[in-house]
């Protein structure tokens, strides 16, 4: 059973519809009913069916440059997808192809699309019955024939492909045919045998002749479109010939006279290029000897002029400018000195640091014996001895040492003169140091100064012997321009002297010779116009010809390939094979109708009372006469319908059954209540039924006062898909 379609760019849509087993699509026109049906054909074959088979006529329903439809079924997923693809051609044309894909899952490894469509066939079955019920009502009874012989299975043993070419080669190839016209008899013969490639050796009889009538069909519709194009041709050449303004006598004679004047136009031509040259060789050497002779008076003038300056005297005038002086002794001098200043200074600043070391360590012993002073006053205030450790106040001393205050008085003032005398040798040995710094600043500054005015007599001497080189290029270049005139004019002197000896050629006049050009030229024109005509009308008389032979060809393979369709089709081979089981296919079409609940007798009619052949269907009314089919009210023609095709894929037993029924409409309420009912009845016979149309799904009751709209009860177990609201008129029918 199919579970899922999906769509994506199919006629716009971008949908995944679920499915029941049972259901039924209603809504507005444009909302995609159709395209649901359709979307399933394409899944199922490849193409929508009476569309077209090839992936461009597909393609037309997309809605962008990649579509793809696809089923969800019990057993297998699969999705076709057709994309376009647009690739400039040497030539500048845009070539547009239009591919399809099969992605299956699961998958058994299958990588060509051969192998997959074989996959769909065996585990779905191409088989859908599809039918488009307006679409129906509007065939001829030649059409359904077709269209019903196409859907029924043809089972017998009596008929292989063996019996099915001997058959048609002793209808076709016959004795009176080879007699009185053996080419069509040819054509006839190898049509057979292609025909007979279309049935291969594995195939039933069903699908084999199938096969061939299909391929005779599309034979067929080529041929006869090339029959009309050839008949067309020779009356369009016939209609030419008749216009030709030349025919093709004399035209070998008049091709050797063009050659002829061609080759003296050559000729004329190549003496008039030759003259044109030696003109221009002529004039142009008259032109150079005239420039000549201007160049070599202008060079002469040149060099009788004075030079316009002295530049020697302006190159010693600037040597004399440049200034020489040597900074090296006064740098060495300067160099001396502040090395001689960097030793004191460093002298100076080792006695600075040994000064201040003394002073520091002075200074330390006269803090510790002030110290020592104090403890002893105060402990001898307090207790009138002095028992304290004179190495640190805090250490416990048994000792009474106020007797030593006057030693250690005495050590003090000692101490005070000793620091008086460090810190004037400090203050000395700084204000030493610091006249030594600067004394160095100042010879660092007169170094400075020396480097400077170096540098400036530098630049300047720079400057000076730049200007000496520009004076001297200007020199070279004069001089080096004088020689080169004096080489030019010489040069020039030689040049005119030589063309002055060359010896002037003799020319023919040009306009005699242009003259006789022009006139072969016209007669050269006139006479390939001639030609032209005269080629033309070999061409369309030759073609004229062909096109008779293939025009001949044409109608004996449109005659052929149409007997060899009539000979397969309905009205031959199919037909009488299908008649031979029409009475099974009545009995179960009989059957389908009874579980509807319609219990008229169906019947088929092949042949008229004048013992014509026709193909009718219907059933007898209550009183045993014979309803056709047209006869039949639209109601009673589709529930008809449905009972046959319900047959039909009972018959076929396809892996996959699947009844699709579009443009319901036209069914009052009434039968289309029926035509529910009887489709739940036969629901188990079909893995899918699927209606569409513009159809009310809904009835109207009165509860408590109050109207309610409900589904038909018959719809009981189908799946409903609404696609938008509907404005209903009732359908007035007769049952």
């Amino acid at each position: 059973m199919i579970k899922e379609i999906t769509m994506r760019n199919f006629k716009g849509q971008m949908e995944s519809q679920k499915l029941t087993g049972k259901d039924i699509f209603v809504g507005p026109n444009g909302k995609g009913k159709t395209t649901r049906l359709q979307a399933i054909g394409i899944a199922l074959l490849g193409y929508v069916p009476g569309k077209g088979k090839l992936p461009a006529e597909t393609f037309k329903l997309a809605s962008a440059d990649t579509m793809s439809v696809g089923l969800v079924t019990d057993d297998l997923t699969f999705t076709r997808t057709y994309t376009r693809s647009e690739k400039s051609g040497k030539d500048g044309s845009n070539n547009i192809t239009v591919s399809q894909g099969i992605d299956l899952s699961p998958s058994r490894g299958e990588k060509k699309a051969a192998d997959k469509e074989a996959r769909i066939a065996v585990e779905v079955g191409n088989f859908p019955v599809m039918l488009d019920f307006n679409e129906f009502l509007s065939l001829s009874d030649a059409k359904r024939r077709d269209f019903i012989y196409g859907l029924s299975a043809i089972k017998t043993d009596l008929w292989d492909r063996t019996k099915v070419e001997s058959h048609i080669r002793s209808k076709l190839l016959t004795l009176d045919l080879e007699v009185n016209n053996p080419d069509q008899y040819k054509i006839m013969s190898g049509l057979i045998a292609d025909a007979m490639k279309e049935y291969p050796e594995n195939d039933d009889i069903q699908a084999g002749l199938q096969s061939m009538i299909e391929w005779s069909k599309a034979k067929q519709t080529h041929w006869n479109d090339e029959k009309k194009n050839a008949v067309g041709a020779v009356k369009k050449l016939a209609d030419m010939k008749n216009q030709l303004a030349e025919t093709d006598r004399n035209i070998v004679q008049h091709k050797a006279e063009l050659e002829q004047l061609q080759q003296q136009l050559i000729d004329s031509e190549s003496q008039l290029a030759k003259d044109r040259e030696r003109k221009r060789a002529i004039d142009q050497r008259l032109v150079k000897i005239s420039e000549l002779g201007i160049m070599i008076e202008t060079l002469t003038k040149s060099q009788s002029e004075p030079a316009a300056v002295n530049y020697d005297s302006m190159i010693a005038d600037r040597q004399g400018k440049i200034k020489q002086q040597d900074f090296k002794a006064e740098f060495v001098r300067l160099d001396q000195e502040l090395q001689s200043l960097s030793n004191q200074l460093k002298e100076a600043r080792e006695q600075e640091r040994a000064a201040y070391d003394a002073l520091s360590t002075t200074k330390a012993e006269k803090s510790m014996l002030e110290s020592t002073l104090k403890q002893i006053d105060e402990q001898s205030k307090k207790n009138g001895t002095a028992r304290v450790c004179v190495i640190h106040p805090k250490i416990g001393c048994d000792k009474d040492f106020s007797k030593a205050a006057t030693v250690f008085s005495q050590q003090l003032v000692a101490l005070e003169q000793k620091e008086v005398y460090q810190q004037s040798a400090l203050k000395e040995v700084r204000a030493r140091i610091e006249v030594l710094e600067e004394n160095k600043a100042n010879i660092d500054a007169q170094r400075t100064e020396t480097h400077k005015k170096q540098t400036d007599l530098n630049q300047a001497n720079e400057e000076i012997r730049k200007s000496i080189a520009g004076l001297e290029k200007k020199k070279a270049d004069e001089v080096n321009a004088a020689a080169r005139i004096s080489d030019q004019l010489k040069m020039y002197k030689e040049e005119l002297t030589r063309l002055r000896n060359l010896p002037t050629e003799v020319i023919a006049p040009l306009d005699i010779l242009e003259k006789q050009s022009e006139g072969r030229r016209t007669q050269i024109k006139e006479l390939k116009v001639k030609l032209e005509g005269q080629e033309k009308a070999k061409i369309t008389l030759s073609s004229l010809k062909s096109t008779m032979i293939d025009s001949k060809t044409a109608t004996y393979n449109a005659q052929c390939v149409k007997d060899l369709a009539e000979a397969l089709g309905p009205k031959g081979l199919q037909g009488e094979l299908v008649k031979g089981i029409l009475e099974p296919i009545r009995s179960d079409i009989q059957t389908n109708l009874k579980l509807i609940g319609l219990h008229n007798d169906f019947y088929f009619s092949t042949e008229s009372d004048t013992g014509k052949e026709v193909f009718q269907f219907g059933w007898e009314n209550e009183i045993g006469d014979k309803r056709n089919f047209d006869a039949l009210s639209t109601g009673q023609q589709l529930l008809l319908l449905i009972a046959m095709l319900v047959t039909f894929l009972e018959r076929s037993n396809p892996p996959l059954k699947v009844l699709a029924i579009d443009n319901i409409e036209n069914l009052d309420r009434v039968n289309f209540r029926k035509a529910l009912a009887g489709m739940d009845k036969l629901s188990g016979k079909i893995d899918n039924i699927i209606l569409s149309g513009v159809v009310d799904l809904y009835e109207t009751k009165w509860i408590d006062g109050e109207e309610v709209r409900t589904l038909l009860p018959e719809l009981n177990g189908w799946g409903v898909t609404d696609l938008g609201e509907i404005a209903f008129e009732e359908v007035e029918q007769s049952a």
